[in-house]
């Protein structure tokens, strides 16, 4: 998206804001748990958006409530409806996903969602159609989206302070935006680990 359209629509939604707060909240909770229930495109732009308008911190508290609950959603409809449709068509593999995570499944969840190797609709899907516990998946999720969450939050809050192009090159977004390239290296990390410790310290060949 162009960063001048971008910027325009945040001051028109900064102008809603600051005349209406609660609704404008409850308006982007709503459509932010919305978009990631019916796994849509955009969650990345909201928090852009939503930085610029509402501040990062109170953007934060919000866009990871509403990631959180849009993912739970999802996971309950998959174990509630389609689960049972599911299973008889191919509980071979439901199983085999269910057994790659039962024994460190907070540790595997975690590091999922840290820097996700199942895209992050599928990764809701199989936790919902496999035997992932709702309450470790609730709190793996808040834990796990956090940082990624909290770095788009920043991005657009570096992006609002920006006067000029000579500010694109300014210390904070280039850290930023370094920090967001690094994510996916840390659930590789993460997930090393992880396979570590299962194989009691041998790498599985």
């Amino acid at each position: 998206m162009d960063t001048g359209i971008l910027l325009e629509w945040a001051h028109w939604l900064s102008l809603w804001f600051e005349s209406h707060p609660w609704q404008a909240a409850l308006a982007y909770t709503t459509v932010f748990t919305a978009i990631t229930a019916l796994c849509l495109p955009g969650a990345a732009v909201l928090m852009v958006l939503g930085s610029l308008c509402m501040g990062s911190n109170l953007c934060f508290g919000l866009s990871l409530t509403a990631s959180t609950l849009g993912a739970w959603l999802t996971f309950l409809a998959c174990r509630h409806w389609l689960k049972p449709v599911m299973v008889q068509r191919h509980a071979q593999r439901l199983n085999r996903f269910s057994a790659a995570i039962h024994r460190h499944e907070a540790a595997t969840l975690l590091s999922l969602r840290l820097a996700p190797a199942i895209p992050f609709v599928l990764f809701n899907v199989l936790c919902g159609l496999g035997n992932t516990r709702s309450a470790t998946f609730l709190w793996t999720s808040i834990v796990g989206m956090a940082p990624g969450t909290w770095l788009y939050v920043k991005a657009g809050h570096e992006l609002g302070q920006l006067t000029g192009w000579q500010d694109a090159l300014a210390p904070e977004l280039l850290l930023t935006l370094l920090a967001l390239a690094l994510m996916p290296w840390l659930g590789v990390w993460l997930n090393k680990r992880l396979q570590l410790t299962r194989t009691g310290g041998h790498p599985t060949v």
